[in-house]
């Protein structure tokens, strides 16, 4: 039997069609096999599409056109040096507990510390500006002078946060801070606030863990300082204009504030006890207390042993004459006011 074809009749025009081709007028009834015509693809000037490719790889040909190489971004060694400090002055402050955020908007500050006491967030915070060095020979004694916009100085000193300036050895993995609004004049910055200022440190004022915890409680204090005597403020003026409402807030506020504070530097405890040191210390100031009066030695005792427990308890810190008086009328209401009634210069 004869072979049949594969393509017979009207199945066989077709498939010829698709080749431009009627193989059932060819002699061989064997169809030739399908092929795809070659494509030739060529990019005139004029084509759409040439624009954006004229510097590109041409289809079916090698590259002959280069770009010219965009430079690439740097990063210097002054940049390198700069994250570097500002790590190691990250990690000082995450050793001593306090939170650290780095500063996105750099408008002369890098690291906002948000110091924290027995698990408690404090309510003050701290702006950390890092210098970084690598060129502060091992033996000297002497350290670099950074020179600071005064503009930027008259606004850290009348910032209601502490902002500290730290210079950071990144070869030797030391550094040394300076709070900048205690080293100029304010009338010296107003006058030349489109000048520059040296802003110098200490060799004895390491930064370390230690320094943390000083400028924390600095922090800390200077905060109560100015809550206490803001409400204080707020409170005469309620009482001038004879406003009770408003009386009663800031006097709620100003008892609030001093409680918080008395807890915070060992003099109460949480669940508002008076602590055993505190009391033993007064105990022993009233026992040998050359004042006169039963009320004048209770204040004396109380006062030193405010001034023991700042002592022992704030990191080297010291307390303003409004804090202390605040702390001392409370302690005195606290113990005394109730046989020995209060003295004058506490109704005051």
């Amino acid at each position: 039997m004869a072979p049949t074809s594969c393509f017979t009749g009207q199945t066989a025009r077709r498939a010829a069609s698709l080749r431009g081709h009627d193989h059932s007028r060819q002699s061989s009834a064997t169809p030739k096999p399908l092929r795809r015509p070659p494509v030739h693809l060529s990019v005139s000037a004029s084509s759409p599409v040439s624009a954006s490719c004229k510097d590109a790889v041409h289809v079916g040909s090698p590259l002959t056109t280069r770009q010219k190489r965009e430079p690439m971004p740097k990063r210097t060694r002054q940049h390198q040096v700069a994250s570097l400090a500002v790590a190691a002055v990250r990690h000082v402050w995450n050793s001593q507990g306090a939170a650290v955020d780095e500063i996105k908007e750099d408008y002369g500050e890098d690291l906002l510390v948000q110091t924290c006491l027995d698990e408690r967030m404090d309510p003050s915070r701290i702006w950390v500006q890092v210098k970084g060095t690598e060129s502060i020979p091992l033996d000297s004694n002497r350290l670099p002078t950074i020179y600071i916009d005064a503009e930027q100085v008259f606004r850290w000193a009348r910032s209601a946060d502490i902002v500290v300036a730290i210079l950071w050895d990144i070869v030797r993995n030391v550094g040394w801070y300076s709070i900048p609004r205690d080293e100029f004049n304010p009338t010296e910055l107003h006058k030349r606030r489109d000048g520059k200022f040296p802003l110098t440190f200490a060799i004895n004022r390491p930064f370390n863990i230690e320094a943390a915890e000083h400028l924390a409680w600095s922090a800390r204090l200077s905060h109560a300082n100015r809550s206490i005597q803001s409400a204080e403020a707020f409170l005469r003026d309620a009482r001038a204009v004879d406003e009770a409402t408003d009386v009663m807030y800031f006097q709620g506020l100003l008892a609030t504030l001093t409680s918080d504070l008395m807890i915070d530097i060992g003099i109460m405890t949480p669940d508002g006890r008076f602590t055993d040191t505190f009391l033993f210390t007064l105990r022993r100031r009233i026992g040998i207390s050359q004042h006169e009066t039963p009320r004048d030695m209770a204040m004396d005792g109380i006062i030193h042993a405010t001034l023991n427990s700042i002592r022992a308890n704030c990191a080297d810190n010291a307390a303003s004459i409004a804090v202390l008086r605040n702390l001392g009328n409370a302690a005195y209401g606290c113990l005394f006011a109730d046989r020995l009634g209060w003295p004058e210069d506490a109704a005051q």
